[in-house]
């Protein structure tokens, strides 16, 4: 049935007239979400940010949009979470009035990767909006340097902003001494690949592995396992990760698995754990086996926007046993 003209001009008016309305009340949320963060901000800086990325996401004003932008940009900084800093600068620079607190961060960047400004300007460059030539480019400069920490660089700005696939292209070219296999079994944990057992027991079966490298293929091994909701055997494998080291890294881990399975109270034997404040679930594994709790409301707000983004339970269970829902 073909309407008229008549029948549809207050279709097209409804639609012009909702669209404001719209926008009003997402600008409403934004803001509210904004007062929230703000006020965590204070107590506890590093969950205040995805109230603050949410906040952003809820389309507010140009004005409050710079705000939350500046804030964001601080709080990355602050955090030392290095690629994030950059993905959030490259999309809101024309928000951020920050020249020589930028220039400050690029600084503690470089000397976290320990490269130089040319290598960071050349690196970054192509890796921020990779294309199929600056991926080329990008593998000429890498083989050039010769450099691992110039790689550990690239690999980390190609893993925030998601170019998995242009990681794969570079790790299937360069020599382990540049990559080392430990960096594309990350990548494939991340992505959930399901030849990342068989590629990490083919890893672990090498004559010249080293004890630490042992550590780090158990410790991505037991990630996996927890990725796709294996518990039980996720504690395995941090467990067999403590046995050659870096035992700190692995007792938070096994606690983190022990609280997505509901086993709070047994995570909580194995603390005290540390207050690292520029990881979320690590703060949060410190916060939930504590003797002080917190009050901050506007903590279980970041927890449950945490928990969106986590496919696991550890979000859900921290939250229950903070604030009991």
């Amino acid at each position: 049935m073909i309407l008229s003209k008549g029948k549809k001009f207050p279709i097209l008016l409804l639609i012009l007239i909702a669209l404001p309305v719209s926008r009003s009340i997402q600008a409403q949320e934004s803001l509210r979400l904004y007062e929230k963060a703000y006020k965590l901000e204070k107590s506890y800086p590093v969950f205040s940010i995805p109230i603050y990325e949410e906040s952003l996401a809820k389309n507010p004003d140009r004005d409050l949009k710079r705000i939350i932008a500046t804030r964001l940009y601080f709080l990355y900084g602050r955090t030392n979470k290095y690629p994030e800093l950059l993905s959030h600068y490259s999309r809101y620079s024309g928000f951020l009035a920050v020249g020589k607190e930028h220039e400050k961060k690029i600084g503690e960047l470089i000397r976290a990767y320990q490269i130089n400004s040319n290598q960071f300007s050349a690196a970054y460059t192509l890796a921020v909006h990779p294309t199929n030539e600056k991926i080329s480019n990008l593998l000429e400069l890498l083989i050039e340097q010769s450099s691992a920490s110039l790689f550990q660089f690239v690999y980390s700005v190609l893993m925030n902003r998601g170019y998995f696939e242009e990681l794969r292209t570079l790790m299937f070219y360069l020599p382990e001494s540049i990559a080392s296999p430990i960096f594309r079994i990350g990548l494939l944990v991340k992505s959930g690949e399901t030849e990342t057992p068989q590629v990490i027991e083919n890893y672990l079966e090498r004559e010249s592995i080293t004890d630490s490298e042992k550590s780090d293929a158990f410790y991505l091994y037991g990630q996996y396992l927890r990725s796709t909701k294996r518990f039980d055997e996720s504690l395995e494998y941090f467990r067999k990760s403590q046995q050659f080291g870096n035992k700190e890294r692995a007792n938070r881990e096994l606690g983190k698995s022990l609280v997505a399975t509901g086993q709070v109270n047994e995570a909580c034997k194995l603390g005290p754990f540390a207050k690292r404040e520029n990881s979320e679930q690590d703060y949060l594994l410190h916060l939930i086996c504590s003797k002080t709790k917190p009050t901050d409301k506007e903590l279980k707000i970041a927890i449950d926007l945490l928990g969106e983004k986590d496919n696991t339970e550890f979000f859900m269970n921290a939250g229950y046993r903070l604030f009991g829902y």
